[in-house]
């Protein structure tokens, strides 16, 4: 239930079903003119059964057609006190005649409660009547198209066993209106649950429906103390259930569609007996009896289901009516008990009450309210002066009205004779009748639903539904889905038939770890989307500056960042945006040094460069090097260089150095001042001395006539002091020399140098 209840349309049962009430003692009521009056039943009970007027029938019920006139009755006693009564007719025609096959297996002891008929769904003229022996359910069907349509018991369905002995709870057997149907709903008498048959048009399923729940022990759904068994009663729109027990008051919701009774819960802990609901279900009835010394005292207590939850129902606990404790100082059994028993709703929307046993009085006269009567309480009593002893009916005139205003009334209808006519507890249980219309179905509601970023997502059908069941076989109200694609579920709703679709998108979260690592100011990550759909991207530094974008389809790449902490902002299809933080972590550095940073070689010399703090080193240029993939490779560069050198760590980091090498182009070239051609060997040729990278554009000798003697370009070539195949003179000679160096420049060479011999 909501807490406060959701009112709902009530069934439209027909009520001609219920015009007549068989209350026992021979005594009946009539709302056949609107206002009940005692009868309805013919004067039977002395013709068939010689008991002592006093002895109360234990089980009773009266069933008219759908217009309301009298169809047949049923009535049977304790079978434990008057075993000679197992065979006789328990089953009278509308004349007070027994069924000539009317002595079905049904007799009342301690938790056996009253019998209760639903009428057939396809067939007016058929009702099956179910009753409780031994603990055990059993059905029959009277069909009135027998004996000339006064009816008889159908013999092909007589005592039909449903549940076996000692499983059941007769005191604690209602009927509801299904959507297609009526529920017979009854109590185990074995373990904490209900059993609910489903009776319609295929006739009675005797496969239960069992609901496992119940707060309290076992024993105490038994026992009502000082009576045995508190009833069960349905709400008028079938969606919930109220039991009293010996300890409290139990209310559960109940499902139209499926049978499942559902979520227990205690409205109060008082010891409770009947129980009835309002006919617009707003409000719950409860009667309680309070015990003093060896007697009882009835009260009435109203709850107002319409508050917001279960703790404010159970504070608005109302008490309405009461029923006193008399004494009579000349009788000798001077005190007459008040108990309350049965709470029911007539077809007038009024709730009657039934008495306890009355004490016959002799002299009713003097007579008062009993200490401790609350003759003070403002809830309606009798005069104190009255000796109340005949058996009466009490009622609620306005059970929808709170508190007082239900205007309730003690001894409102008084049944003749009733002196030695008991009436008793119980009242006949309410005949349900099924549907007239078959469940409506319509289109449900279409929901697009876009998941953000999840593997799952729960579907909720209507909270307000019943016995869902969705397109895999799931029935619970919520159904956990982790792919893209279209699923529905279908539910009742107040017996209407409804499917909901759920049109279903995923957008799966793309691929962020947590944390990435990379060298400093080179950290790249990569976020690795699902084909097909769009994203946008924006990564923040902890400045909140904004130090990448991305948009489209595809992954996406952020680079050069350095180590930190990020937030990245992902969006997609304009209604999915989340946040993720990550922390770019720096490998340990490469920090390359080298030696000799700056240095000076003679052209054509070699230098060894040596690089540290790196685990492969790549240098270049390396034309001049004997190696470009070493640490510490020889140079012989004939120009300056300035060479680069990148040393990578184990870790994939870089750094790069540089070695500037510059060049010295001096050289010697030196020039004898004489020389001996004489073969001995020694200064036997005029050459340039030094000579080594320079190029010799022009070596002139000429003698002190300027006739030229000797002319080579060749560095390694001299004059050997000949000219044309003869010794040349001794004496000075003169020479013109002409080089270029290696770096451009040229250089004029003149003197004279002595020839000796």
């Amino acid at each position: 239930m909501q807490l406060g209840l959701v009112l709902l349309p009530l069934f439209g049962n027909a009520q001609g079903y219920e015009n007549i009430w068989f209350i026992g003692g021979g005594q009946s009521m009539n709302f056949s003119t609107g206002s009940p009056v005692p009868g309805g039943i013919p004067d039977f009970l002395n013709q068939y059964y010689s008991l002592n007027n006093g002895t109360p029938p234990r089980a009773t019920i009266a069933v008219s057609d759908n217009n309301g006139d009298l169809q047949f009755f049923c009535q049977y006693f304790a079978a434990q006190a008057y075993p000679q009564l197992l065979l006789n007719p328990k089953v009278f025609d509308r004349n007070g005649n027994p069924f000539s096959n009317g002595a079905i297996n049904a007799y009342a002891i301690e938790g056996g409660g009253n019998p209760l008929v639903i009428p057939s769904s396809i067939n007016d003229k058929r009702y099956y009547l179910f009753y409780v022996k031994n603990g055990s359910l059993q059905y029959s069907i009277v069909d009135m198209s027998l004996n000339n349509g006064l009816g008889d018991v159908d013999v092909n369905y007589k005592d039909i066993m449903l549940k076996g002995y000692g499983t059941v709870n007769g005191m604690k057997m209602t009927a509801v209106q299904s959507c297609s149907g009526v529920w017979l709903v009854v109590r185990s008498r074995t373990a904490n649950e209900y059993f609910s048959f489903k009776v319609d048009e295929n006739g009675v399923n005797a496969t239960p429906v069992v609901s496992v729940l119940g707060a309290l022990p076992l024993f105490e759904y038994m026992v009502s103390l000082p009576f045995y068994g508190g009833l069960l009663k349905a709400s008028n729109n079938g969606r919930y259930l109220v039991a009293a027990t010996n300890m409290g008051v139990e209310m559960y919701d109940f499902e139209r569609c499926s049978g499942k009774l559902k979520s227990a819960r205690l409205i109060d802990t008082m010891q409770s007996y009947g129980v009835c609901f309002s006919s617009d279900d707003s409000k719950l009835y409860v009667s309680h009896n309070k015990k003093w010394q060896i007697f009882y005292q009835g009260e009435v207590f109203q709850y107002d289901l319409n508050q917001p939850d279960l703790q404010s129902i159970t504070a608005s606990k109302n008490l309405v009516m009461r029923n006193p404790i008399y004494e009579n100082t000349s009788f000798s059994l001077p005190h007459i008990t008040g108990a309350f028993g049965d709470l029911k709703s007539g077809p007038d929307g009024k709730i009657y009450i039934g008495n306890n046993t009355a004490h016959p009085v002799s002299n009713p006269s003097p007579c008062w309210l009993f200490s401790p009567g609350p003759a003070n309480n403002a809830v309606p009593m009798p005069n104190n002066t009255d000796c109340i002893t005949s058996q009466f009916l009490h009622v609620i005139h306005d059970p929808n009205q709170a508190g007082t205003a239900c205007s309730a009334e003690l001894t409102y209808l008084e049944f003749p004779g009733s002196n030695n006519n008991v009436t008793g507890l119980l009242l006949q249980n309410d005949i349900v009748a099924a549907p007239t219309a078959a469940p409506d179905t319509v289109s449900g509601n279409v929901f697009d639903v876009i998941v953000c970023f999840s593997d799952s997502e729960t579907l909720s059908a209507n909270e307000g539904g019943s016995c869902y069941l969705w397109d895999d076989g799931s029935t619970e109200m919520d159904r956990v889905v982790d792919g893209s694609g279209t699923y529905w579920v279908g539910y009742f709703q107040d017996c209407t038939y409804r499917t909901d679709t759920f049109f279903v998108q995923f957008i799966p979260l793309p691929e962020v770890n947590a944390q990435y690592f990379g060298c400093e100011d080179e950290i790249r990550f990569t976020v690795k989307a699902t084909d097909g759909l769009a994203y946008g991207y924006i990564l923040r530094n902890e400045d909140n500056e904004i130090v990448g974008e991305a948009n489209g389809f595809g992954d996406a790449v952020f680079q050069d960042l350095n180590s930190g902490n990020y937030a990245l902002q992902i969006t997609a299809q304009g209604v999915c945006d989340t946040t993720l933080l990550i922390t770019l972590n720096a490998y340990p550095a490469a920090e390359v040094q080298v030696y000799p940073e700056v240095a000076t070689i003679a052209y054509g010399d070699s230098i060894q460069l040596n690089a540290t703090g790196a685990d492969l080193y790549h240098w270049w240029p390396s034309g001049s090097l004997d190696s470009a993939v070493i640490a510490n490779p020889w140079a012989r560069p004939f120009e300056p260089t300035v060479f680069t050198v990148l040393g990578i760590n184990r870790y994939g980091c870089r750094d790069s150095a540089f070695v500037n090498i510059k060049i010295d182009y001096t050289m010697p070239d030196l020039i004898p001042n004489a020389f001996s051609p004489n073969g001995d060997g020694l200064n036997d040729v005029f050459r340039i001395e030094g000579i080594a990278y320079q190029k010799v554009l022009v070596f002139d000798v000429f003698n002190r006539y300027g006739q030229r003697v000797f002319s080579t370009t060749k560095s390694d070539v001299g004059w050997d002091g000949r000219f044309k195949g003869k010794d040349c003179e001794v004496g000075i000679y003169y020479y013109l020399v002409r080089l270029v160096y290696p770096d451009g420049r040229e250089r004029v060479l003149k003197g004279d140098v002595q020839l000796i011999r």
